[in-house]
């Protein structure tokens, strides 16, 4: 019995890839997760924990445990939780019923690396089609070099996806830092289906653990990474756009921040400014809403688009 104990210790060490070669995802490190470009802060949070580790398909895995703000309280989902495993600076993560891997730190420039992503179902703004299943994909390092974040220098990588045969151009913002992950807008991670990956929706607001704390710089800074709550801001009602009506330009103050518009059907249309100048000329004809931040004060009003 005791030889047969012995054969059967040494198959699932030599089967079983080790946690200790990297610390990423090190136990009790948290990412904060949430929509982006949104103002007020989005209410739509939600974190990984790295809780503890488990074996798992041949994998010494780590536990990730998705918590989600319900009513304003991050709350364990138990259906959300992920797996992340490493081998020497690879990381993977489990994808359906295996692990894929998902950076890898040992890639030098010109590599590609091989990846899949999966239906999640978190609503961050963004949507895949994962009808027929998982998601194969590809991105390849551009460059490489290093950053330091709390005196810990870091590992970055600058990358671009390879579109999937059919769906559509696969977008993320780089970089990807080797303890973080993707650092900011895309969500290279987690999201809608883990879809975020192919918008500008769904970013990571602060990544912390024991050693260095991340904060996106186009979170405020003045709040906390679990904030869900509407900050008290003055609003103001009587602001007059300029020109209205309008068909190229529209004016705001040039130290406007959190700038939103809106259709009458609330869909949210992206636009360019430049010295706080809006320019819509190719908005279609009707009734806008413009919302942002200026000097403390919630503004917003209404403007007409004549064409």
């Amino acid at each position: 019995m005791k030889n047969v104990v012995i054969i059967c210790f040494l198959i699932v060490c030599t089967n079983m890839y080790s946690q200790q070669h990297t610390i990423f995802g090190p136990i009790g490190s948290t990412w904060y997760y949430s929509r982006a470009s949104q103002f007020p802060p989005s209410d739509r949070l939600f974190s990984f924990v790295s809780e503890k580790d488990t074996l798992l398909d041949g994998f010494n895995a780590r536990i990730l445990g998705c918590y989600v703000s319900i009513s304003g309280e991050l709350k364990r989902i138990d259906s959300l939780t992920k797996y992340i495993a490493t081998n020497g600076n690879k990381v993977y993560y489990r994808v359906v019923n295996e692990f894929v891997i998902l950076f890898d730190f040992d890639a030098i420039q010109g590599d590609t690396v091989h990846s899949a992503v999966e239906e999640f179902p978190i609503d961050m703004g963004c949507y895949s089609d994962f009808s027929s299943g998982i998601i194969q994909y590809s991105y390849v390092i551009d460059s490489i070099s290093t950053i330091i974040i709390d005196g810990t220098e870091l590992k970055i990588q600058y990358v671009t996806v390879i579109s999937p045969i059919s769906g559509p151009t696969w977008q993320f913002y780089n970089p990807i830092i080797e303890r973080i992950g993707n650092k900011e807008l895309g969500s290279f991670w987690w999201g809608e289906g883990e879809a975020c990956i192919l918008e500008d929706n769904g970013f990571l607001r602060c990544y912390h653990d024991s050693d260095i704390t991340y904060r996106s710089p186009i979170f405020d800074e003045d709040l906390a990474c679990d904030y869900t709550i509407i900050p008290e801001l003055e609003i103001d009602n009587t602001l007059n756009v300029y020109p209205n009506p309008a068909n190229n330009v529209i004016i705001i103050p040039s130290e406007s921040i959190n700038i939103e518009i809106y259709n009458s059907l609330g869909t949210k249309f992206p636009f360019e400014i430049n010295a706080g100048e809006i320019d819509i000329h190719e908005f279609e004809s009707g009734i806008y809403f413009l919302i942002f931040q200026s000097n403390g004060i919630l503004k917003h009003s209404t403007f007409l688009i004549i064409n």
